[in-house]
């Protein structure tokens, strides 16, 4: 477990990390876009789609490896949760051969905060700091903060960890425009990376590659695939299958879209 001092956030660990809270988009049964104001500078972005199960099979991506199964964070400010925990399974894939469908209620629930946190926004990094301690499954501790976007306390259970992230910890391989090439090459060669993006304008994407987008980040999510030639990057989301191409987005590679490199990083895994 991570001490509180080094969870603590400080002025420029929130810029750095991309914290995002609780300001979000979603659309009502018109399809028209409606917003809640938040006086934050990095806000959180989710489109809620009902009647979206999160799956319990694990397919391989058809243009990435490593990847599981796309899920909704519904209506609960929890992005950063859902990427960790996902870069966490994909990683753990790749490190160590074995399969998990990880907690993502688990990760929003009780990874600790000294502000916001939770449905109200957080830092993937957080969430893989507070791995360190181990993750359940899904199946042992289910995600229920998308029906309300209530939080919840923490009822993790020691005895039910499966994976966790190593003393090691997470390694960032890109934090600007500059390093999306050393993103793709890692994507290419390696496996998926968990991002932060602006997601400002994804509400009404339905497919296609997007190639305009905003540049202040408040969403993450996962890079799961690089198409260099065809100049794309394959993104999964987590707002559920029925959104965009079956739960992907496509965004244009080479011009750092939606701010894409902006908080690319993969984690240290290990079994319990």
């Amino acid at each position: 477990m991570q001490s509180g001092s080094k969870l603590q956030i400080r002025g420029n660990e929130a810029r750095s990390r991309r914290f995002v809270v609780s300001y979000f988009f979603f659309s009502n049964l018109n399809n028209e876009v409606q917003t809640l104001k938040c006086s934050s500078a990095f806000v959180e972005v989710f489109f809620l789609v009902l009647n979206c199960p999160v799956a319990t099979t694990i397919p391989r991506f058809r243009t990435g490896t490593y990847t599981t199964p796309v899920k909704n964070q519904g209506y609960c400010g929890s992005c950063w949760a859902f990427s960790a925990t996902e870069q966490i399974e994909s990683d753990y894939m790749r490190q160590v051969g074995k399969q998990y469908i990880l907690s993502p209620q688990q990760m929003t629930s009780c990874t600790p905060y000294v502000f916001g946190g939770g449905c109200n926004g957080g830092f993937t990094e957080n969430g893989f700091e507070y791995a360190e301690a181990g993750m359940e499954t899904e199946a042992s501790y289910p995600y229920t903060s998308g029906t309300a976007g209530i939080t919840g306390s923490c009822k993790s259970d020691s005895s039910k960890f499966v994976v966790k992230v190593t003393s090691a910890g997470y390694t960032t391989v890109s934090s600007s425009a500059s390093g999306e090439s050393k993103m793709a090459s890692y994507v290419s060669s390696t496996g998926p990376l968990s991002v932060c993006v602006d997601a400002s304008d994804w509400s009404s994407y339905t497919g296609g590659i997007m190639s305009k987008c905003g540049t202040s980040v408040d969403h993450c999510v996962q890079a799961v695939g690089i198409n260099t030639s065809g100049g794309y990057w394959k993104v999964r989301n987590s707002w559920g299958t029925s959104w965009g191409e079956s739960g992907f987005i496509r965004l244009s590679y080479g011009s750092n879209t939606c701010a894409i490199a902006s908080d690319a990083n993969y984690a240290s895994t290990a079994s319990m």
